[in-house]
């Protein structure tokens, strides 16, 4: 097991740069379970940075089951960035990457995370994982990463027709071919048993969170969207561990309870909105706008959403690939409007806001084919243009007067 005694100055030196910023965190959360849940994240955060850690970068929708299973740290650094974008850090990150010639038309997170890594600020991976799905140019920004690190890099090659017996064997080849490597470099075997725990922990949390988004259904809605789109389910580098059912568990009963006592979040909502791609994490001050001022309360956002089955640990790598291939973002367009579509009709919803952020080709390239559709079921759609990170170009004015005008549209409907 290799030691990176050169984690322990990363930390000093990401420490201290938070440090010197006068700014406390974006999002007060009032939920426990919100609450638990950044608590486990900024301990995952930390745990990457032990030196005797055995660590795995991973990109969105890479599962983690694996990796608990293998006492894998994993390590999301486009999600480190969100957790950061309060800070000076990420500014710096991208000046960094520009320097370094990373252009500045490509996404955002992917350029703080090269910053990151120039300036010796994330944890050195052991590994690092990435799937096609969704972004171009992760893959890339990964094997790049790998080079600088000198780490084996595993990318795991999602097929466009995804939904045959064929794409589940083709991916599921790939995962059990990681994983023979994986252990041959940590000079242990994956323990089937700790696998079935891992998975067993990953069903019951799904299961615990398909209730929170049935819940959701409801009106008046349980939930702000505030809090929800931080959950960011189908990201999470959580799936596979017992504390994230203990937290979806509770972030459940807590929700349960506020229906029974017709405590809604938001009782007077005027309107329900889905809300589709991230949102600004420097700043809560547009959504707060959104639902406190307006009473247009974010019902859904596509980014909670769990398309996928439970595992089976009889078949653990065609599982986890049935998993990844259950992405509505993989294929044909059609198969993600399709799943857009039925969350418009599942939480009765009055318009949709798309959070364009900046650099991300495949989310912007569904847009006008979603208006035309959402048009023809007469259902308003507003696109912000932003980042979520860099606040530099960040207009709150602008988005106001949007809002404002998006609103007065649906008002119009009622």
């Amino acid at each position: 097991m290799i030691v990176h005694e050169e984690r322990a100055n990363q930390f000093k030196r990401l420490i201290s740069i938070l440090r010197e910023d006068k700014r406390g965190p974006a999002s007060a959360f009032t939920l426990r379970a919100s609450q638990r849940r950044t608590g486990l994240m900024a301990r995952l955060f930390q745990a990457a940075y032990q030196p005797d850690a055995f660590v795995a970068w991973r990109s969105p929708f890479v599962p983690t089951e694996l990796f608990y299973a293998m006492d894998i740290v994993p390590f999301f650094p486009e999600g480190a960035c969100s957790m950061l974008a309060n800070s000076r850090l990420v500014a710096q990150a991208l000046d960094v990457a520009k320097k370094n010639y990373y252009s500045g038309d490509a996404c955002s997170f992917l350029r703080c995370v090269a910053g990151a890594s120039i300036e010796d600020l994330f944890p050195a991976p052991d590994i690092l994982v990435c799937t096609s799905i969704c972004c171009d140019g992760a893959p890339k920004m990964f094997y790049n990463m790998s080079k600088r690190y000198k780490a084996d890099y595993f990318l795991l090659d999602i097929p466009y027709n995804y939904n045959n017996s064929e794409a589940v064997d083709y991916l599921a080849r790939q995962i059990e071919a990681m994983i023979k490597a994986i252990e041959k470099k940590m000079g242990k075997k994956l323990d089937p048993e700790r696998l079935r725990k891992a998975f067993s922990f990953s069903n019951e949390a799904r299961s615990y969170f398909l209730r929170i988004n049935e819940l959701r259904r409801h009106v008046p809605a349980p939930l702000l969207g505030k809090e929800a789109i931080d959950c960011a389910a189908a990201v999470a580098s959580t799936w596979g561990t017992e504390k994230i059912v203990d937290i979806y568990k509770l972030l459940y009963d807590e929700l349960k309870e506020r229906m029974e006592r017709s405590n809604a979040s938001l009782p007077e909502a005027r309107y329900r909105i889905l809300w589709r791609h991230l949102r600004p994490y420097y700043s809560d001050a547009i959504i707060d706008y959104l639902e406190n001022r307006h009473k247009a309360i974010i019902a859904f956002e596509e980014i909670n959403y769990i398309p996928w089955d439970e595992l089976d640990a009889d078949e653990p790598y065609r599982s986890l690939a049935r998993k990844i291939l259950a992405n509505p973002g993989i294929g044909c367009l059609r198969h993600w409007l399709d799943s857009t579509m039925g969350f418009v009709e599942d939480y009765k919803i009055d318009g949709v806001i798309e959070f364009a952020h900046w650099g991300c080709r495949h989310s912007d390239s569904m847009f006008q084919i979603l208006k035309t559709a959402l048009k023809a079921r007469q259902i308003p759609l507003l696109k912000l243009d932003g980042d979520c990170i860099d606040n530099r170009d960040y207009s709150e004015g602008r988005m106001k007067i949007q809002i404002d005008a998006f609103l007065e549209l649906l008002g119009g409907k009622k």
